[in-house]
């Protein structure tokens, strides 16, 4: 397997590292909620339909992107805290 797989899939089994996964979807999740109801009022206020369908998808799909991405960062982050100046 890849080294930078094994990395990845070693730090996701460390119990702080899992808070801070959490941690990251939570905040991630409530923000995606957020703006998509304030897209769909925004739509509303100009007369438009109340549809919370389509900016949900756009926010979600982006935070899903965010929720995977997470661990790379992570391990990145880590690499070069290693590596000397």
């Amino acid at each position: 397997m890849n080294k930078l797989a094994v990395s990845v899939l070693s730090s996701v089994s460390r119990p702080a590292d899992r808070i801070f996964y959490a941690a990251v979807a939570a905040i991630s999740l409530g923000t995606g909620l957020v703006n998509a109801l304030s897209a769909a009022q925004d739509a509303a206020k100009r007369g438009a339909i109340y549809d919370v369908r389509t900016p949900l998808l756009w926010e979600m799909t982006s935070i899903v992107a965010i929720i995977l991405l997470a661990p790379l960062l992570l391990l990145a982050v880590r690499t070069l805290r290693r590596r000397p100046a």
